[in-house]
């Protein structure tokens, strides 16, 4: 049996001694700064809800979303490229 987690920590693989394999990543990412709510729903979406004024909004990237951070009115957001 072994795991290993990718270099950007984002994604997992996992043998079992019977031959099975699994691949796992993380979804459902959620952080929230003052009237923002951000949620990594799929590897590559970033779904925006500003709570006070009861607006979405959909971010989408041509790579995987590694890391992302909301202060001071500022997104950042890290992708492999």
């Amino acid at each position: 049996m072994s795991i290993n987690w990718s270099s950007d920590g984002t994604m997992c693989a996992g043998a079992g001694g019977n031959g099975n394999v699994a691949f796992a990543q993380i979804v459902d990412k959620t952080i929230s700064w003052a009237n923002w709510d951000l949620k990594l729903c799929d590897d590559n979406k970033i779904y925006v809800t500003d709570l006070i004024h009861e607006m979405n909004e959909e971010l989408e990237f041509n790579d995987r979303v590694i890391h992302m951070s909301l202060r001071y009115n500022h997104l950042v957001v890290v992708t492999p490229t």
